[in-house]
């Protein structure tokens, strides 16, 4: 895949009757990540989350409330990319026209299913079941642009400069980031 792109996504899980739409800012040249989390059920919400690789921060950013969560970040950004033990199962056709490819990988725990545009290997849908969350995750990607529009997407926004870090996101002062938290943590489960 490519190293930067900006994509929409739809997260759903099923079980949980929720479903949210993300815009995802990706960078692995800048080491810098943000998401915007428009949270539709049980009440709408909308939340920035900034993975700062480039300075060891996450910050949770909640619009409504002008409210910042800072926490510590290690590691590096990595490319999205299938895993080493990752299983090509077969070609489907989308929408009459788009060739697609059928992966299955098991990482961490998790038994991920992967369909990716053949010809650009640019994931549409990503299907994850296991782990320590009970249930199935699923993401469906949509309107996929190589690169960031900008490095600027990237600021972080004044009352997160005021934050200070927090002990763990689990422990967030008010409910809204606690299942936001939850929502992250099975978003990126079995990444």
């Amino acid at each position: 895949m490519d190293k930067d792109f900006t994509v929409e996504a739809l997260l759903v899980e099923p079980s949980q009757h929720f479903d949210d739409v993300h815009t995802i800012y990706f960078s692995t040249s800048l080491q810098r990540q943000r998401i915007d989390v428009n949270i539709m059920e049980p009440e709408p919400l909308a939340f920035s989350l900034y993975l700062r690789y480039d300075q060891g921060k996450m910050y949770i950013y909640d619009k409504k409330r002008d409210k910042c969560l800072v926490h510590a970040l290690h590691g590096r950004l990595e490319p999205f990319c299938l895993s080493r033990n990752a299983n090509h199962t077969g070609t489907v056709i989308i929408g009459g026209s788009l060739k697609a490819d059928v992966w299955k990988e098991n990482r961490e725990g998790f038994k991920v299913r992967l369909i990716l545009s053949s010809y650009r290997e640019i994931p549409i849908n990503i299907f994850t079941k296991g782990g320590t969350h009970s249930g199935v995750v699923m993401q469906e990607w949509f309107n996929y642009k190589v690169g960031v529009e900008s490095e600027k997407v990237f600021d972080i926004p004044s009352a997160c400069k005021k934050s200070t870090p927090s002990q763990e996101l689990e422990d967030a002062p008010y409910v809204p980031l606690k299942e936001l938290a939850k929502r992250m943590n099975k978003m990126f489960a079995g990444w």
